[in-house]
């Protein structure tokens, strides 16, 4: 992929965080860039922040765990930018908990964000990428999805199941010259944590990741990153 092209990027979980930073950081190069959230005040926000520094964006309020709504939004961006070149799946959701007290109901919402969430946005971009013969799935992990941890089991168990997703995935499609990286984050100081008592002084802040996801989008074509972790350490 030409990195002085006007790139067609879609951004899930664009509405704050990590996907805010990064469609911020695309936007100043003229890129048509889906800002995807299932909230649409936070769309909004987004789209007019891509807009005054020079992107071009494209509102996309959809639900990740919707199958029609997703769908529906990669199909809209599709015709209005003329295709997608990447596919950021960055939406998430983390609750944590005792494995003997979590609700059914948690463990269901975190694996449809998480995983599912994943795979229908992957699958509705794959409809347009792999047609075109090019395309870049970056999908937002954690470390929670290479290594577990007692605060948030499930949510770890979540994780590795996205990153199982994109593993498979890359095997699938690299001969079609698709590239599937997944980016593994340690804690990262973002709404995520609501309001849940975390000293997040030295966790990685979402610039940071953003700056990162900004540099794998534009490594040379014939060049794929399949897994990066990364840490904060000297704060």
């Amino acid at each position: 992929m030409n990195t002085s092209d006007k790139l067609k990027v879609v951004i899930t979980g664009a509405g704050s965080g990590i996907g805010k930073a990064l469609a911020l950081r695309l936007a100043p190069r003229g890129y048509t860039i889906g800002i995807l959230s299932r909230t649409a005040a936070h769309v909004e926000e987004t789209a007019a922040a891509v807009e005054a520094v020079g992107g071009r964006p494209v509102a996309l309020v959809c639900d990740v765990t919707e199958e029609k709504q997703v769908d529906t939004a990669m199909a809209r961006f599709a015709s209005q930018a003329g295709g997608i070149d990447v596919l950021v799946n960055n939406a998430g959701l983390g609750i944590p908990g005792a494995i003997a007290e979590t609700p059914l109901e948690n463990w269901r919402l975190m694996v449809e964000v998480n995983a599912t969430g994943t795979f229908l946005c992957s699958r509705a971009a794959l409809r347009y990428m792999l047609p075109a013969g090019h395309g870049h799935i970056i999908n937002v992990v954690s470390q929670a999805g290479l290594r577990t941890n007692p605060v948030a089991p499930l949510y770890c168990a979540s994780k590795f199941a996205q990153h199982g997703l994109t593993s498979g995935l890359y095997d699938q499609v690299k001969e079609k010259n698709i590239k599937v990286t997944s980016l593994n984050p340690a804690a990262v100081d973002t709404p995520y944590w609501g309001e849940r008592p975390v000293d997040r002084s030295k966790f990685l802040k979402a610039d940071e990741v953003a700056a990162v996801l900004d540099w794998l989008i534009h490594t040379p074509s014939h060049v794929c990153v399949t897994q990066l972790v990364m840490e904060a350490i000297g704060r």
